[in-house]
């Protein structure tokens, strides 16, 4: 067996199971949904092959451009293309039917010649019919090239000749040129490429990545985050997570007195930083071993149990904190913050907790989608195109829910985790 289509769970696409398209889904027909994930075995799909190596591929990843190192995929944009060596400059004007005149190499057309070596061979003149007769037809010289430096449309440089790529412009200052050519903004990507973003370095990236202005550039495939998302949902190496998670989100849309009250001591334990509380509390739920199973068998590293902030929620703002647990030393959680950018609301009445799966990279940026299915969110994450790493890379999946009237989970989101031992 394998989960459903992308259309029995959209993740992402800022239109949550159709809430932003008016074709709302009834609490029944989400609780099926996530029944039919749950009611999948642990063990389906099992595959050597891990979910977190899978990359994104738009099909234009092997294009090419003018520079051999950058502009390609996950690679820097390429501002300044190499100049191409066309050889030795031009010492005299060696060769049939050339004539030097003022520094510069001319010739005379087909069944011409010279007509005098004291005429220049700029006069209008300059060349005479061959052969023995009185009145000879007279023609102007054809300029070629520097006598003694590059043909025209080429540039001196570190003793060779080097022209530019068709498309880009020489670069030089009052005649210094430095070997390279400048690349418009349009080429600066290789074919089918475009501006993409990279992960963030400091507050500002955030912001700029936020708005859209994508600092820092990488040259990338127009990422569909969307399709990216339902890729990793139904790939049959994130079957056991998917069946984990979906028993998970189960177990919260019950909405029962039991389990908010649970989670409510959960939030307690890792507010107050009660490590031995919370491990004793998640285990609890029969869901939780599951999960551990699921993310050993997925190819993951990490399972994550965080609580959101009260005081900080709202429209574009959430702060999380808690602990994730490396399944290879369960025995030994390291404590995490985390603060979040979204695109769309992100409002809980109360704040909220959220489960995940990771994979090795649990510490740094992540972007992604997450899907509201009446008060329970769940989401794909990837990692940035990066200049090493390459393209977004699948980093995890999360289930999470509000513990008190509900929560709207914003349709985009960028996150900052971060160790805090």
């Amino acid at each position: 067996m394998t989960p459903p289509p992308p259309a029995a769970m959209p993740v992402g696409g800022g239109k949550g199971y159709g809430q932003a398209s008016g074709t709302a889904m009834t609490r029944s027909q989400n609780f099926r949904n996530m029944q039919a994930l749950s009611a999948l075995s642990v063990d389906e799909g099992a595959t050597d092959e891990s979910i977190f190596n899978l990359t994104y591929d738009g099909g234009n990843a092997d294009s090419e451009g003018f520079c051999p190192d950058k502009g390609g995929n996950g690679q820097e944009p390429c501002k300044k293309a190499p100049a191409i060596d066309e050889g030795e400059p031009e010492k005299g004007c060696w060769g049939k039917n050339l004539y030097q005149s003022d520094g510069r190499c001319w010739s005379c057309p087909d069944g011409y010649k010279r007509a005098s070596l004291t005429r220049k061979m700029s006069h209008a003149k300059a060349c005479q019919e061959r052969g023995m007769t009185f009145s000879p037809d007279y023609t102007r010289a054809t300029n070629e090239r520097d006598a003694w430096g590059c043909p025209s449309g080429q540039f001196k440089h570190d003793g060779r000749c080097k022209s530019c790529p068709s498309g880009t412009k020489r670069q030089h200052v009052v005649g210094l040129d430095f070997g390279t050519c400048k690349v418009p903004r349009e080429n600066q990507c290789n074919e089918g490429l475009k501006f993409v973003k990279r992960a963030p370095e400091d507050l500002l990236d955030r912001w700029g990545n936020w708005v859209g202005a994508k600092p820092h550039k990488l040259c990338g495939e127009p990422l569909d985050f969307h399709e990216f998302a339902n890729g990793a949902v139904v790939h049959s190496a994130a079957a056991p997570v998917m069946a984990a998670l979906g028993s998970v989100a189960v177990r919260l849309m019950l909405d029962d007195e039991k389990t908010k009250s649970t989670f409510r001591d959960l939030k307690e334990d890792l507010e107050e930083g009660r490590v031995d509380d919370a491990l004793e509390t998640i285990q609890e739920f029969d869901e939780w071993p599951l999960l551990v199973q699921a993310a050993d068998m997925a190819g993951g590293g990490h399972v994550s149990l965080s609580a959101t902030g009260d005081f900080s929620l709202g429209a574009g703002y959430a702060y999380e904190y808690g602990m994730v647990i490396n399944i290879a030393d369960p025995t030994n959680p390291r404590w995490f913050s985390a603060n979040a950018l979204t695109k769309g609301a992100s409002v809980a009445i109360d704040g909220g907790l959220t489960l995940g799966v990771w994979g090795a990279d649990f510490d740094g940026y992540a972007q992604g989608f997450i899907a509201s299915l009446e008060g329970v969110g769940v989401g794909v994450w990837s990692s940035y195109y990066d200049p090493v790493d390459g393209p977004p890379r699948v980093t995890g999946f999360t289930v999470g829910a509000g513990l008190g009237k509900g929560i709207e989970i914003g349709e985009y989101n960028e996150v900052r985790t971060k160790y805090k031992d």
